[in-house]
């Protein structure tokens, strides 16, 4: 999900992409590379960066 989203942001005018947070850092790294941006390995450092945050979970992991 976290993927689709990048490729909709990297997509809008006006909007950077400007970094990945993943638990899975495979994964992370791989979409970061795609979107040519950082991976960060502490989602709290990509806080620092941001003005916006998309958070995309899978929905068992949804809080209730």
């Amino acid at each position: 999900m976290g993927a689709r989203h990048c490729r909709v942001y990297a997509n809008l005018r006006g909007v950077q992409v400007v970094g990945v947070a993943d638990l899975n850092a495979e994964r992370g790294k791989a979409v970061a590379a795609q979107y040519e941006t950082r991976y960060f390995e502490d989602h709290r450092r990509l806080l620092e960066e941001v003005d916006a945050i998309s958070i995309a979970t899978t929905t068992p992991s949804h809080f209730d």
